[in-house]
């Protein structure tokens, strides 16, 4: 419990010093790493329950017996392992961006003292307000990143700059994550949140495939054909329906997202790493001249840009289910989309076909 008490309508000195002392002994880059070290080993296959645990959930519960009380299969929990490593890469991105947001821009109210703790819970609940308001504070000034990120003792060098380098790269990375309206995915990390409206599912492939390896009206297709097909969804899948921002206001739109367990885990600790080293600088700043015990500077990672990482990976496809309200504005066309690159898509929805995929 914190030793504090209400003084005033303002946040005094003392009162800030108390909670940025809490605030800034908790340890984010471990909390994340954890998290994603869980998600891996689950990622690998089911874990065995701890059986002390599981006797006091079913205890809470009163129930004698537990056979069918958590009921779910593999399809399920892989399906859960990777709508928790999209929804853990987003509270990475958010966390970071809404960290440096409190470090660069967040201005006290007149009266407050400076407090980040503060700073985080009461910026801008909108999140393109925190990026707007983050990208001209930085914009403006070059060298504003840098001091921030690397921790005292850190010689300029090539090594250096290519850190700096490398976590700016992450931190625009995160802003898209949050931000981007092409591909929609913070609107996915809502539909998570509130109320869980999403569909996911792992039974669905999409490949393009060569048009004459499918027989006209349909039919029976070769396996060989699929050799030379382009896999486009090949992992778990994550549909969600939103209406982007825009103007004048988009139709509905539905989306679904690939999810690659492993690279949506590495982008998490890409962003993770920065958010850890920005975190150490400002708690060796907040306990200068203690002997305060705070969380390590983490090893940076130099030359994994996100480029490198992602590699023109499939991220997902968009699709126009009405046309905006306004009645003449055209509804967005069919897109796929890659790291770094778009195709539109054009779908024949008048001449469908099916088929079975047979041995040759």
């Amino acid at each position: 419990m914190l030793n504090i008490r209400p003084e005033g309508r303002n946040l005094n000195l003392s009162q800030a010093k108390v909670l940025d002392d809490e605030f800034f002994t908790s340890r984010p880059f471990q909390y994340f790493n954890s998290r994603i070290s869980s998600l891996l080993d689950a990622e690998d296959g089911p874990a065995q329950a701890n059986a002390k645990a599981a006797e006091k959930f079913f205890g809470v519960l009163n129930l004698s017996d537990t056979n069918r009380v958590l009921e779910f299969d593999e399809r399920d929990r892989r399906l859960q392992v990777a709508a928790d490593a999209f929804t853990l890469r987003h509270h990475v991105a958010e966390g970071l961006i809404r960290f440096l947001h409190a470090l660069t821009v967040f201005a006290e109210p007149t009266g407050d003292a400076r407090c980040i703790w503060r700073a985080i819970a009461a910026g801008p609940i909108n999140l393109l307000d925190v990026v707007k308001q983050l990208a001209e504070c930085m914009n403006t000034d070059q060298g504003l990143f840098a001091p921030l990120f690397l921790a005292t003792g850190i010689d300029d060098s090539e090594a250096s700059r290519g850190a700096v380098t490398n976590a700016l790269a992450w931190t625009n990375h995160a802003i898209k994550l949050l931000t981007d309206e092409e591909l929609t995915t913070n609107t996915a990390h809502n539909k998570f949140k509130h109320g869980l409206a999403v569909r996911g599912r792992d039974d669905l492939r999409l490949e393009f495939i060569p048009a004459d390896a499918i027989p006209e009206g349909g039919g029976d297709i070769s396996l060989t054909a699929l050799k030379n097909s382009i896999p486009v969804f090949d992992r778990p899948l994550v549909t969600y329906l939103g209406r982007p921002n825009g103007k004048p206001k988009l139709g509905l739109e539905v989306t679904t997202l690939r999810i690659d367990v492993p690279s949506v885990l590495a982008e998490a600790w890409m962003m993770a790493n920065v958010y850890g080293a920005l975190f150490h600088v400002a708690a060796m700043e907040h306990f200068a001249g203690t002997d305060v015990e705070i969380a390590p500077y983490p090893t940076l990672p130099v030359g994994r840009l996100p480029d490198q990482l992602l590699n023109g990976q499939v991220l997902g496809l968009r699709q126009s289910v009405t046309t905006p309200p306004d009645g003449t504005t055209p509804a967005r066309d069919t897109r796929l989309f890659r790291h770094g690159s778009s195709i539109r898509l054009e779908i024949d929805f008048n001449n469908q076909m099916s088929g079975t995929i047979v041995d040759d």
